[in-house]
């Protein structure tokens, strides 16, 4: 079972923009076969996008911006070995997923 905000390093095509994803599925709505995730992509490149929207958060020793507008179901199977946890950066996180679907 995967653990809400642990971090993946991106298996897929364009892992360069994207290097990283985070699983946003709360632990209690597993489902099988798939995980909804959000990317990473490097801060600077969206010097000017809302911070609500796009929360920024340091990982890696880098700052990044998390896409919560590109919310994506992956399958787990492609989801390896985790790299790191964001738990840390929650009330970021779900406070642009508010964002995102309830507009507050």
């Amino acid at each position: 079972m995967t653990r809400q905000f642990v971090v993946f390093a991106n298996p897929q095509t364009g892992r360069e923009a994207h290097p990283y994803l985070i699983c946003l599925q709360s632990d209690m709505a597993q489902t099988s076969g798939s995980m909804v995730v959000a990317p990473l992509t490097p801060a600077h490149t969206l010097v000017n996008a809302s911070t609500r929207l796009f929360p920024e958060l340091f990982f890696m020793n880098e700052r990044y911006r998390v896409l919560i507008p590109q919310l994506a179901a992956v399958p787990t199977r492609v989801l390896r070995d985790p790299v790191g946890d964001l738990n840390g950066y929650r009330n970021e996180l779900l406070a642009a997923i508010d964002l995102l679907f309830t507009g507050i």
